[in-house]
């Protein structure tokens, strides 16, 4: 995505994206619901449609492995 930018199907080009005090119209909300579905595209694209559930199992053992650190430091001070 570029900045200041985005694709508009009906001319199929990227265009350039305004930001106006026109209050019927959220162009923040806009450009944050635009990168959200841009990232998800290209997150499926280069990691895979299960980019998502890879990504929970990974955070899940990365919290395993510091509860593991911190449970066998708290073990070997105490014994120490």
């Amino acid at each position: 995505m570029l900045p200041g930018t985005y694709y508009d199907d009906s001319p199929g080009e990227r265009v350039p994206l305004y930001f106006n005090r026109n209050k019927r119209v959220d162009h923040i909300a806009m450009l944050h619901d635009l990168t959200e579905q841009q990232a998800v595209e290209q997150m499926e694209r280069y990691v895979g449609p299960d980019w998502e559930r890879r990504y929970d199992d990974l955070a899940a053992a990365r919290a395993a492995l510091v509860g593991d650190h911190r449970a066998a430091r708290s073990w070997h001070v105490r014994d120490g």
